[in-house]
């Protein structure tokens, strides 16, 4: 059976979405050995910020694509204080922030479905899609996959010519050796979350232009960066983006052939799967 050529562009627009978003999971979880349970609640919360900006006020699309990112640079720089990182690879700190990020998912959850009690898009300001040979192609997809491998060149970059990549890099390999090399977690650790949380805003963005989001969705995003992160395994961009796709790809098939119900079980297939190899990796 040969699938339709727009399920695999659809398939390919939602991975590069994916991990679009999970380039920024995996920076705080490679870099901090802690999985932020608020981040899907965060890139959710961006693509509906970004929808109401838009319906109250007319704004360049430049001044919103540079205005997410830097809000969640600054709150994930300045709301995660220095004592979270002052014991780092502690239990203590662990604890610390598992139930800060659990909280603040909770909270997110709450307001959020006061705000949006319907989900939002930002489609209505869209440009018209492109057709090629029958094939629709939305700008903004076609945007985002660009942006994506961009951004992961960008980082890849960074990570191996920069000296916030070599510490970055080097936390992900093991935190003691960062210590010997006058690596400071706190910085290391905040400028990590910095970053991921500026990614999660590019991606709200495009994901405001392409998909109808809702705040109850924020778990689900979360646990899609989970898998995809866990099956990079180390810090690397390009390995993100390429599990991305195939989970995209991937989801699309499972739902054109047995239902769009049954699409978000690859993920979690997956992640079972994965489990055991992470473990071992681990050890």
């Amino acid at each position: 059976m040969v699938p339709d050529p727009q399920v695999l562009l659809g398939g390919l627009f939602i991975g590069a979405l994916y991990g679009l978003s999970a380039m920024g999971f995996q920076f705080i979880m490679a870099t901090t050995g802690e999985v932020c349970l608020a981040y899907g609640h965060l890139w959710a919360v961006a693509a509906l910020l970004a929808s109401t900006l838009l319906a109250i006020f007319v704004m360049p699309l430049w001044m919103l694509f540079l205005g997410l990112p830097a809000i969640g640079f600054v709150l994930g720089w300045a709301g995660h204080p220095a004592r979270i990182w002052r014991r780092a690879g502690t239990a203590a700190r662990s604890r610390a922030f598992f139930l800060a990020t659990l909280g603040l998912a909770l909270i997110i959850e709450d307001w959020g479905a006061r705000l949006w009690p319907l989900p939002a898009t930002a489609l209505a300001w869209a440009p018209p899609s492109w057709q090629i040979a029958g094939v629709v192609l939305p700008p903004f997809k076609v945007l985002g996959v660009a942006c994506v491998v961009a951004l992961a060149l960008a980082l890849s970059m960074g990570l191996r010519q920069r000296r916030w990549g070599y510490a970055l890099r080097a936390w992900d390999y093991g935190r003691g050796p960062t210590w010997l090399a006058g690596v400071d977690p706190c910085l290391t650790g905040r400028l990590a979350l910095g970053l991921g949380l500026a990614i999660a805003g590019v991606a709200g963005g495009f994901l405001a232009f392409s998909y109808t989001i809702s705040i109850q969705e924020g778990l689900t995003l979360t646990l899609r960066c989970l898998v995809i992160a866990v099956l990079a395994g180390v810090l690397s961009p390009w390995r993100v983006l390429a599990v991305a796709l195939v989970i995209g790809v991937g989801e699309a098939l499972v739902g054109h052939w047995a239902g769009a119900q049954w699409a978000p079980a690859l993920s979690y297939l997956l992640l079972l799967a994965a489990a055991p190899m992470h473990r071992e990796s681990a050890s």
